[in-house]
């Protein structure tokens, strides 16, 4: 490794899969000491304890996880990151997690055959409220893809971002995509929805910058499920990004909708604001 690189120790396993009865797992032993070991969920992560005083603490040999999985006291931690697997545990300072197994109920056939996946090991300083763990998980997550581009294309190699966040840095941009609404038979316009959330359980006041090239003509907040709730204050400087500024609490999520500018007149608009913002009948 280069001497001011971050360590980061990744696995690529291939393996051909075809044990009975087995469970397949990776574990270390950390000289770390702490009653917790974090795992992440969805917009946040849930702790458990690393002792088994109860009989119910014992039934619980494994924990659901997404992306990462750490076990930290004050001033060093180790995180495991994953892409494809969600099962961990952590017994003492003992940090595990679940790779592939071979139960034959109620599927026979679980996990046989041929699997290829990657994890790491992550050493970093401070505890996990002090870390940047979410951060290297998502970045462990979505690889960088590299592609030859044609000598002719005179486009831009690194386009110019869209969306980005100024401010706290427990604040992540999560998803990026076109509105629902968009895609109704009687859709009036060209909608764009960016979803935030609150990743350690405090507070954090953001602004959401959105690029000059992308023509914003309202902005909005609403819920999961994108029905408008109210408009929010979008800050524009001419040939420059536009700006908005947002309040997050512990583990909050919010969805903000962008309505872009189409050739339709702005006579749209009521169709979505918040005194005319219609419920669905269904979203199953």
């Amino acid at each position: 490794m280069k001497g001011n690189s971050r360590s980061c120790f990744n696995f690529d396993a291939v393996v051909d899969w075809h044990e009975r009865h087995k469970f397949l797992k990776f574990e270390l032993r950390l000289n770390i000491v702490n009653t917790y070991a974090t795992y992440e969920s969805q917009f946040g992560f849930v702790q458990r304890p690393t002792h088994k005083n109860t009989t119910l603490g014992a039934a619980k040999f494994e924990v659901c996880g997404h992306k990462f999985a750490d076990l930290s006291e004050y001033g060093y931690g180790v995180a495991f990151l994953s892409e494809s697997k969600y099962g961990f545990a952590c017994e003492g300072n003992v940090l595990r997690i679940s790779l592939l197994r071979a139960a034959t109920a109620p599927d026979a056939e679980q996990d046989q055959g041929r699997h290829e996946f990657s994890w790491a090991v992550m050493p970093h300083v401070g505890s996990f409220l002090e870390s940047d763990v979410p951060m290297a998980a998502f970045i462990y997550n979505s690889p960088l893809h590299v592609r030859t581009v044609p000598g002719q294309n005179a486009s831009p190699i690194v386009p110019p971002l869209p969306f980005w966040l100024e401010g706290a840095p427990n604040i992540f941009l999560e998803t990026i995509k076109r509105g629902e609404d968009d895609f109704e038979p009687n859709a009036s316009g060209t909608t764009v929805i960016l979803r935030m959330y609150e990743a350690f359980g405090g507070h954090g006041p953001v602004k959401l910058h959105v690029g000059e090239h992308v023509p914003v003509k309202r902005a909005y907040v609403t819920n999961i499920l994108e029905d408008t709730k109210g408009e929010l204050g979008l800050v524009s400087t001419t040939g420059a990004h536009s700006t908005l500024k947002l309040e997050f609490r512990g583990f909050e999520v919010k969805t903000v909708k962008l309505v872009l500018e189409t050739e339709e007149s702005d006579s749209d608009i009521s169709d979505i604001s918040p005194t005319m913002s219609s419920k669905r009948d269904s979203w199953v």
